[in-house]
């Protein structure tokens, strides 16, 4: 067995498998011992069986998929992604059909997103496999790739951290759970191949280790329990009670228990006793899936699926319900890679669609087993995520992780409530909001920065020419099997999806003009380098013209912009932003306007918003754009800006209080009262992260108790 496939293993059955000793044998022979393995479903040594036919005979092209299918199975990508790439590269999809669709899931998982995306279309379009579970699962893995791409770089509030090493074990940490202020968790030991139940406080205090367990994945609610069984390698669910320092079986849940029943979750829903578990039991959206019962008047009733929103033909696991959501792990839903953790809003029987619980949660490794204790404030889950050292791969096994939330209650309760706050973080979630034009469109070979037509128009022509894009990089020299599909990403995930941002944005903006807010909306313009850069300046400021054309189409935005409360602040760059590598050279239209990275530098973004709240009062700050842009910043440095805000009132206007959206973001105020007329000055200073990427912070200033203008904080950390 090998360790990649360890990590992921010990979610089924508490057991571990080891390899047979190889003796010598023909390739002919381990490849058959191979075959019955994989169809045992025994892929660690299936593995085990096609290693030694391929280093017997590399060459052969059975041996060479056997061992590419087994090691993709058992999580060794990079061996998986190696071989396959030779057999699609020679085969063409003709012997082994699904030969993308592995080399697919081997690219994803190592976080190759936009490669994976692409073989997954290929496979989806082109293959002439006969397995309809493996396209379905392929056409799903097309969104999560995408979903991937759009998503690597966000941040959220939590403050993830690996526990303390002395809380570890050298093989796989498993299940961590509360019970009182006590950590339950389960970890694996190689040399006694046993599996151990460990009890102890988050701080000092005395451990408790039970080798064998008694049972296992315990969920507690106070001296009720429920835990898992393992006979024969089938678990069962067994409601136990606290007898003085033990737990004991009070009742065996002989209805649960059809199937595998495992990994169970004890909690009270408005005064009902439920217990959600994971089972394969028949009646189910295939695979292992997420099952709920219900205690009424001490009597178990019959379980229930918790639905096909939550369940799907792959397997759910680690189920966790907490504050009106179901936590859970799967590998269907949009993702990262690997086991994830979503949630489902809602409650048994009325969950919603499950939503990614986020990048600090997960990672392109396997991330499960979440877990919460509401007094303490923090969360539990297992990763095998690599270490915060440096190094490249994962550890062996999972290890335990832990997680808390940054903000703290009153401000996550004023950030609920203040509607400034709020309406600048769900306009700002949108962005950057990137939308799509043909080469020198619109207005070609023209020197005017303004023009006629609407995005939606040169929207619907740009797609309009998905074929000809595909057609001319395909008649030219160099062109990739894979050009097909690497055109139908670019329009389905770059210019589709602009427009579907752009829908959500201006619905979002209605409400802010509606109300009688005024708001800023900065877009910035790029252009492939294939025209001069006086040109390419016009060029983008047609294209942001065509922006605020579709916007005059709408009747609340032209009011707003006759009235001045809509104000589109244009930033063309044209060629000087554009990217190294993007071709200029005039005759070669195959790289200057087809490539994807002339493709990809045709655009504009609506890139930040400033909101101004209808004031009644005569007291009136400004604070010019309410955009402070900090321009491209290096990873852990501090920079500092002033900006000059000011009292355009008639009243005297006083500031009592200033907050930023972060600790990340510092902002001082020189004068805190401010005459009609008076100027100040306000100093921010940004400490930047240490990861490149897009950073947007908020600085509120409060009058009276509310918050009367809120500043967008821009950087680009490289």
């Amino acid at each position: 067995m090998t360790a990649r496939y360890f990590k992921i293993h010990f979610l089924f059955v508490l057991a571990f498998v080891c390899s047979a000793y190889v003796k010598a044998q023909s390739p002919v022979k381990l490849k058959e011992l191979a075959k019955q393995e994989i169809d045992n479903r025994n892929w660690p040594l299936a593995y085990d069986w096609a290693k030694q036919a391929y280093l017997l005979d590399s060459a052969n092209f059975e041996s060479q998929v056997l061992l590419a299918l087994c090691a993709n199975e058992i999580m060794e990508y990079e061996e998986s992604k190696r071989i396959f790439e030779s057999i699609s590269e020679k085969d063409v999809g003709k012997l082994q059909p699904d030969a993308n669709y592995y080399l697919a899931r081997a690219l994803k998982e190592l976080g190759f997103y936009e490669d994976a995306e692409i073989f997954f279309r290929k496979y989806v379009k082109k293959s002439r496999t006969k397995n309809v579970l493996l396209k379905k699962k392929a056409e799903q893995e097309i969104k999560n790739c995408a979903w991937a791409l759009k998503n690597i770089q966000t941040d959220d509030s939590l403050y993830v951290y690996r526990l303390p090493n002395a809380l570890q074990h050298e093989n796989a940490d498993v299940f961590p759970r509360m019970n009182d202020s006590l950590l339950n968790y389960y970890f694996y030991e190689e040399e006694k191949k046993t599996w151990s139940q460990v009890t102890r406080p988050l701080g000092e205090g005395k451990v408790s280790v039970r080798t064998p367990m008694s049972f296992g994945y315990m969920t507690f609610l106070g001296d009720t329990a429920v835990g898992v069984e393992t006979k024969e390698g089938i678990g069962s669910v067994l409601l136990l009670v606290r007898q003085d320092t033990s737990w004991v079986v009070a009742n065996k849940l002989e209805k649960l228990n059809e199937g595998n029943s495992t990994m169970p979750h004890l909690v009270r829903i408005n005064g009902v006793l439920h217990l959600f578990f994971v089972s394969d039991r028949e009646g189910g959206e295939g695979g292992k899936d997420i099952w709920i019962a219900r205690e009424t008047k001490g009597v178990w009733g019959k379980p229930f699926n918790a639905g096909s929103r939550v369940n799907t033909i792959d397997d759910e696991i680690s189920p966790f319900y907490f504050n009106d959501k179901l936590y859970f792990t799967s590998t269907w839903y949009e993702g990262f890679g690997g086991w994830e953790i979503y949630f489902s809003n809602g409650k048994p029987g009325s969950f919603q669609s499950p939503e990614n619980a986020g990048r600090g949660l997960n990672s392109n490794y396997n991330d499960w087993g979440l877990s919460f204790n509401q007094e303490k404030g923090i969360a539990f889950f297992s990763s095998d995520r690599p270490l915060d050292d440096g190094s490249k791969f994962p550890p062996c096994c999972t290890d335990l992780y832990a997680a808390t939330w940054q903000l703290k209650e009153e401000e996550i309760t004023k950030t609920k409530t203040d509607s400034l706050y709020t309406s600048l973080y769900e306009l700002n979630k949108v962005l950057p909001v990137k939308l799509y034009f043909h080469n020198d469109e619109p207005n070609p070979d023209s020197n005017d920065t303004t023009t006629v037509f609407t995005y939606s128009e040169t929207f619907d022509e740009y797609l309009k020419m998905k074929e000809t894009y595909i057609r001319k990089l395909g008649k030219e020299q160099g062109a990739t099997e894979t050009t097909d599909e690497e055109v139908d990403a670019f329009f389905e995930n770059q210019v589709q999806q602009g427009m579907i941002d752009l829908i959500l944005f201006e619905s979002l903006l209605r409400k802010e003009l509606l109300a009688g807010n005024t708001v800023k909306v900065t877009v910035r313009g790029f252009a492939s380098p294939r025209a001069a850069s006086d040109y390419n300046r016009r060029l983008s400021l047609r294209r942001i013209a065509s922006l605020k054309n579709k916007w005059m189409k709408d009747e609340v935005f032209q009011k707003a912009f006759e009235t001045n409360t809509l104000e589109i602040i244009p930033l063309p760059f044209g060629e000087i932003q554009a990217k190294a590598g993007v071709s200029d050279d005039i005759k070669n239209e195959k790289k200057s306007i087809y490539s994807k990275g002339a493709r990809l530098e045709r655009r504009i973004e609506i890139e930040s918003v400033s909101i101004n709240k209808k004031e009644e009062d005569t007291a009136k700050l400004e604070v010019g754009s309410g955009i402070v842009y900090l321009g491209r910043v290096a990873k852990g440095s501090f920079t500092t800006k002033e900006i000059i805000i000011s009292n355009s009132g008639n009243t005297e206007l006083k500031i009592d209080n200033v907050e930023a959206s972060c600790g990340c973001t510092v902002p001082v105020l020189m004068k805190d009262v401010l005459a009609p007329g008076e100027k100040t000055t306000l100093k921010i200073t940004f400490s930047a992260p240490n990861k490149t990427g897009k950073e947007v912070k908020f600085v509120t200033l409060f009058s009276n108790g509310n918050a009367i203008k809120v500043i967008t904080v821009e950087a680009i950390v490289e």
